[in-house]
């Protein structure tokens, strides 16, 4: 065991912070806590993808490549005999499979089903809607009862299909992607009047608030989706978990994930991997905003690694995904960074950029046995890792309501966060949630990135903690409005304090 892994362990000894921060979700399986499961992506039968109904095929050879990497939940596979499946799950190996949450391939399902085509997204001219420049690809509203109850058949014919026992379920592509179906205008209307107490029109770009209202809306649109579903799947099977692919790029999806909709955060920054960009600040801001919740990340290489590397192999290797090369080292940095945030590195079994497979060949030696020698670490000191806290006394606000509102204020946030990683300034990420006397108690100097959005109530819990001898550092505008973007009568955070 080199320096660096003991390090790590190190880091995590020393880490007790005067209060909790990450809650530890006793409503979930021990399996699915933060810092307990071990996450994966798809699988490869002798370096190729082998598809089935159930997901990437895994046969005997791979199932025991999955468990000697460590893995305890991959995601998107299907075993092609239940005897493969009985050795993974001895193992420790749950099974994840797949459902795209919006995809509608027009062209074959819309006779297959009729009313399908009355429950997708439409444009501004009320045609369907068409995502990833695919015209045959149309996609469900979120909004549009009937949309829930095809959701719903896919769920259950997921639990009763091929591929083995269910555990937890990946939806796909969650994506608020602009409606105006009657269902959505219907419901942003109401939704308007309800919540900003004016009624606004689902095409009334000009409204002082239409920004807030229109990003709220959509994020409360695909938490309710989310929450019904849910709901549904746990008649099904009341133990299976579920994990949409929101990540926490944006403020929808840091919203959803703060209330409690998601039980895994799944962030796919597939052209992220260290050393060349860091996954810090994603793993911070995953577990802040759903508040300790597990958090994992599936990388790839930058697309000018994959191209270059991809070259230097052969000059016709010109898209360079398949060609190129994830090195152990890679993978290492990438699984330490995790470690590092109580959060968990995917290493993914089907992209073959990666190059985790079963062989002989040297990268693929090399590279599995640095994932198996990590995970072995992990499990080695799992009470370290098992729903540990933060330890960290500086804190960064990231604010969910100043980034529906405003939008721009994610890029302040980052911003400060790399500034303390740059100066080795050990930080954690809060949300609003987390500005009670209690939370911040256990922390020194709270940073306000671009915070324009800001209740009084919140400003005046700033305010205790300043004049208690916690340091505020403001970036930016601060408290310009409350959270439903109505500007303060005065400004509820005094200078003497920032």
């Amino acid at each position: 065991m080199d320096a660096l892994v003991r390090r790590l362990a190190l880091l995590l000894l020393l880490c007790a912070p005067a209060t909790a921060h990450w809650q530890d979700h006793p409503e979930l399986p021990e399996w699915a806590a933060r810092g307990v499961v071990r996450w994966g992506h798809g699988a490869n039968i002798n370096g190729r993808i082998r598809w089935t109904p159930g997901g990437f095929g895994v046969d005997a050879a791979n199932a025991n490549l999955l468990l000697t990497c460590g893995r305890t939940l991959q995601q998107t596979i299907g075993y092609l005999t239940p005897e493969i499946e009985q050795r993974a799950r001895a193992g420790g190996l749950r099974r994840q499979p797949y459902i795209c949450s919006q995809t509608v391939w027009w062209k074959s399902e819309y006779p297959a089903d009729p009313g399908l085509d009355q429950a997708v997204r439409r444009g501004l001219d009320g045609r369907p809607i068409i995502i990833y420049e695919n015209p045959d690809r149309h996609c469900g509203c979120y909004n549009n009862p009937r949309w829930l109850e095809t959701m719903k058949r896919r769920v259950r014919a997921t639990i009763e299909g091929q591929g083995g026992k269910v555990d937890s379920i990946f939806f796909d592509n969650p994506l608020p992607y602009d409606c105006y179906c009657n269902h959505c205008r219907d419901s942003f209307r109401a939704f308007t009047t309800a919540h900003l107490g004016e009624a606004m029109e689902l095409t009334a770009t000009t409204a002082p608030r239409y920004r807030l209202a229109k990003a709220w809306f959509q994020a409360e649109s695909l938490r309710a989706f989310f929450a019904q579903v849910k709901d549904y799947l746990h008649t099904l099977d009341p133990k299976v978990t579920i994990s949409p692919n929101m990540g926490v790029g944006s403020a929808i999806s840091n919203y959803v994930n703060s209330l409690g909709t998601t039980d895994l955060v799944f962030c796919e920054n597939g052209f992220t991997l260290p050393p060349d960009q860091s996954t810090v600040i994603d793993y911070k801001l995953g577990l802040a905003s759903s508040h300790g919740l597990a958090t994992g990340q599936l990388l790839g290489l930058s697309e000018m690694l994959r191209r270059s590397r991809a070259l230097a192999l052969d000059r016709n290797n010109e898209m360079g995904i398949l060609e190129s090369f994830v090195y152990p080292e890679e993978h290492q940095l990438a699984y330490a960074e995790a470690l590092a945030c109580n959060g968990t590195y995917i290493p993914s079994f089907a992209l073959r950029e990666q190059k985790i497979s079963v062989g002989d060949a040297p990268h693929h030696v090399q590279n599995r046995e640095a994932i198996a020698r990590y995970a072995g670490f992990e499990q080695q000191h799992a009470e370290l890792y098992a729903r540990a806290q933060p330890g960290g006394e500086v804190a960064v606000l990231y604010s969910i309501w100043t980034h529906l509102g405003h939008g721009h204020s994610a890029t302040a946030f980052r911003a400060a966060c790399n500034a303390l990683g740059r100066a080795g300034l050990p930080y954690e990420v809060i949300v609003e949630d987390d500005l009670t006397p209690a939370q911040l108690a256990g922390y020194r100097v709270v940073v306000l990135p671009q915070v324009a959005s800001l209740s009084a109530a919140d400003a005046a819990t700033l305010t205790d903690f300043a004049k208690t001898g916690g340091t505020l550092l403001a970036a930016g505008q601060v408290a310009l409005t409350d959270r439903l973007g109505r500007p303060h009568p005065a400004p509820p955070l005094a200078d003497e304090h920032l």
